[in-house]
């Protein structure tokens, strides 16, 4: 059973009713929190119809001329309707006191908050509903209907009774978490939301997700019936969707992370805000950044794979030295140590290495990785071609050239589109850049990047002459399960294997390739001009006799000079 306050919540504004444990005077502390505005207000207990009610509020931008009104025509009130609060800095605090009485028996009370904002001048106005009722405390085990329109909602030793009828339910609301700087809130993305009876035995009611904002909303139970209220209930947060679920596995039992919100009473149409701040709030960063590298292979490609786990935190892989290190583990699980979780690379990187074994029917290319291994590793073209992949994947999703840095022989940090990482972490240039995942790195992102692409060399343009994009590199991978860059290399032209088609530009393919130690423009004839398909000047690399060296001879049918 969940313990604390019950929360109303009426047209989009969150109201929190604390439980009552106490003999007259009682009162009743509310909530709410939407729009410009923060509400908290407090009601004495209504004796002969005659009450009191205090509204703090705290705008969310500075703002001017602040007014409260009493605007419900069912209370008369004892004094002043409108009080004016005047200028207000963003998160300031001030109170209205009003005196009322019922005109007739009523349920909330109605009021209106009207503003200027000072930064835009624009007139702001709000309304807001609270819920009033009679509270009693009961010792009763059951949920029964008492009279006409009083609901008995029991819970132990606790009874709150709200005057109404029962009625079709709408709620919604929205989650967020707290960012690694301990003040941003960041919207719950795309996660699993459940919505939970709160009675002596919890039970569940019905599923959502979040949206791209943490918006979610319920209105019938799994099987479509409407949900009835008054009701008490509250929901469930989780870290995890059909693409990822982040959690811990305790003994062989996988338990997913969830959070919580508070207890509400739902009367007719409620709004929960959720603020997510649990120490291992990192989760949901976490399933974020891999739903977003989902959704690029998904749009791009039309590809997925299905869920996968994420074991956060975790030490289950080490270096040498046994510092907890992120990993991906071919039993397809991520593991994640407590200092990487708020790393969006270092989970871009971990998922594709499941995008890859599961693009390559559950394997992957033949490899051995140095341990630790690094961008200018050598290592051999398995490796290459694995981590190579997976760094370039740490850039494309955001398109930018900066996910995907490491030291160069400059011994200063080097980007993806700019770097020397082919010659080998030795710096000694006696390798070529197949066996260097950086240069395999930089090749995919060479063949993907645009004018659009985020660099710091020479943004806004293309420094190569092709952007092809992520779907023909994922194409050859995913239908051809090449083993190296060379394989793919030969797959990116080949028509006869499992891609449906070659990709041609053989010219600007060579010359990505050879810009990262990979010549595949090689002056075949030995006249010493390249071939000029892939940037050299020799319109016949096959004959030496042929070259823009040669004299031209008229008459004989022959571009001796390769002049045109």
């Amino acid at each position: 059973m969940k313990r604390g306050s019950v929360l109303l919540i009426a047209t989009g504004i969150v109201l929190s009713l604390a439980l009552l444990h106490a003999s007259t005077p009682r009162h009743i502390n509310i909530y709410q929190k939407r729009g410009f505005f923060e509400i908290y207000s407090e009601y004495s207990e209504p004796v002969n119809d005659s009450f009191n009610m205090t509204v703090t509020v705290k705008p969310e931008v500075d703002m001017n001329n602040i007014m409260v009104t009493l605007t419900d025509p069912d209370v008369k009130a004892i004094g002043n309707r409108e009080i004016l609060l005047g200028d207000m800095e963003r998160g300031q605090t001030n109170s209205a006191r009003f005196e009322m009485k019922r005109a007739k028996p009523t349920i909330a009370i109605d009021f209106t908050i009207n503003g200027t904002r000072s930064d835009a001048g624009t007139k702001v106005s709000e309304s807001r509903k609270f819920y009033i009722g009679e509270v009693e405390i009961k010792d009763a085990d059951e949920f029964t209907k008492v009279g006409g329109n009083t609901i008995d909602m029991t819970e132990s030793k606790r009874d709150v009774m709200v005057s109404g009828s029962s009625n079709a339910l709408f709620i919604d609301g929205q989650a967020v978490y707290i960012d690694k700087d301990n003040v941003t809130e960041l919207p719950a993305k795309n996660v699993r939301v459940e919505l939970i009876a709160d009675h002596i035995i919890d039970y569940h009611l019905a599923w959502s997700e979040t949206d791209d904002n943490g918006f979610f909303a319920f209105n019938s139970t799994d099987d479509g019936t409407p949900l009835i209220g008054p009701l008490t209930a509250y929901v469930r947060v989780f870290s995890e969707s059909d693409v990822c679920s982040v959690g811990m596995k305790e003994l062989l039992l996988w338990k997913r992370y969830y959070y919580d919100s508070r207890t509400m009473m739902v009367l007719d149409y409620r709004h929960y805000f959720i603020n997510i701040t649990t120490e291992k709030r990192a989760a949901w960063r976490i399933h974020e950044n891999i739903e977003d590298e989902y959704r690029l292979l998904k749009e791009k490609t039309g590809w997925s794979r299905p869920q996968i786990r994420v074991n956060y935190p975790s030490g289950f892989c080490t270096l040498p030295d046994n510092t907890a290190w992120p990993c991906w583990t071919t039993n397809d699980e991520i593991h994640v140590p407590d200092e990487q979780a708020w790393d969006r690379t270092t989970i871009l990187h971990e998922y594709a290495h499941a995008v890859m074994y599961s693009a390559y029917g559950n394997t992957l290319p033949h490899f051995s990785c140095p341990s630790p291994h690094y961008i200018n590793s050598e290592s051999d073209g398995g490796c290459a071609l694995l981590e190579g992949w997976a760094e370039f994947m740490q850039s494309s999703v955001d398109n930018d050239a900066e996910g995907t840095t490491g030291l160069g022989c400059d011994w200063g940090q080097q980007n993806i589109e700019d770097n020397d990482w082919h010659i080998g972490i030795d710096c000694e240039h006696n390798n070529t850049g197949d066996i260097v995942e950086g240069a395999v790195a930089s090749i995919f992102w060479d063949i993907f990047d645009s004018n659009r692409s985020r660099d710091t060399n020479a943004p806004g343009t293309d420094d190569d002459r092709l952007s092809m994009g992520l779907d023909e590199i994922f194409t050859v991978l995913s239908n051809d399960e090449p083993d190296n860059v060379l394989d793919f290399w030969d797959r990116w032209f080949d028509t006869g294997d499992n891609t449906s088609t070659e990709y041609d530009n053989w010219g600007p393919i060579a010359e990505i390739f050879e810009m990262h130690g990979i010549d595949k423009c090689p002056d075949r004839d030995g006249d010493g001009y390249d071939n000029s398909t892939c940037g050299g000047h020799d319109c016949n690399d096959s004959d030496p006799g042929v070259s823009p060296a040669a004299n031209e001879t008229c008459g004989d049918g022959i571009d001796n000079n390769s002049d045109g």
